[in-house]
């Protein structure tokens, strides 16, 4: 809740709302997530601040990134429970460890301009961003266990504009993504195997874009993926199988 300034909690079952708003002003509560707890991370994007809640007490606690031009937006949580950020203002990928409350930091490979924007983290640990100061965009994967960034590998088809959303597939390990030049695409990651993840730069990851030109034509069965094309309509693609042979799109 941005302009509320607060963070809120849908329980489904009865429809009540229970809301925790911020102490400070203009903190803007932007990306948000869910860790293995059930305990609901924040980012304040107005504010140099990671935040979480208390699902049981409602209680708020904040986590402050030491320099005051921080602006994070995005956010990802990994399988062991690390919180990371990526800081649009600074171009710095963020960590913060819950257990200790320590936080770690490291420059993008585009440097202060790069705008990490769209986040993603896969099942191997390894968290994604899409820096959208560079143009085109630029797919970025950062390693925690070796604290290394793979090399940038661009939206070359339509350059991206901005991506401001992705989610990670972990049966077909890609991430899926929207962009502001009203594409929608898919990064394939690589494989897994033998509990072991492809290198950061494996030339298995490859970036796909299908352009989305069909507005508001019928939804047919057996349709999985759903997409915002417009603030009044939503639609969904027939199933992806890649560049060749693009399907239409409804």
């Amino acid at each position: 809740m941005q302009a509320g300034n607060a963070v809120g909690k849908l329980t489904t079952s009865d429809g009540k709302f229970r809301i925790v708003p911020m102490p400070a002003s203009g903190s803007r509560p932007y990306g948000i997530a869910i860790d293995s707890k059930d305990r609901p991370w924040f980012d304040e994007f107005g504010a140099n601040r990671i935040g979480t809640v208390d699902p049981v007490s409602f209680k708020l606690t904040e986590y402050t990134i030491s320099n005051p031009s921080a602006r994070p937006r995005r956010i990802v949580i990994t399988p062991d429970d690390k919180i990371f950020v990526g800081d649009y203002a600074r171009g710095m990928l963020v960590r913060l460890d819950p257990v200790t409350g320590k936080i770690s930091e490291w420059a993008n490979p585009s440097g202060a301009n790069s705008g990490p924007y769209a986040m993603a983290g896969d099942n191997t640990g390894r968290v994604w961003q899409v820096e959208t100061g560079p143009q085109p965009n630029q797919f970025v994967a950062f390693d925690p266990k070796s604290e290394k960034f793979g090399t940038p590998v661009p939206i070359a088809k339509s350059g991206g504009l901005v991506v401001r959303h992705m989610v990670f597939d972990p049966k077909s390990r890609s991430i899926w993504f929207g962009t502001d030049a009203n594409t929608i695409g898919r990064a394939q990651v690589g494989a897994r195997r033998g509990g072991q993840a492809d290198a950061l730069d494996s030339p298995r990851f490859a970036v796909e874009e299908l352009a989305l030109q069909l507005l508001g034509s019928p939804v047919g069965a057996g349709r999985r993926l759903w997409i915002f094309l417009s603030r009044q309509k939503l639609n969904r693609l027939p199933d992806y199988r890649g560049v060749a042979g693009d399907p239409a799109v409804t």
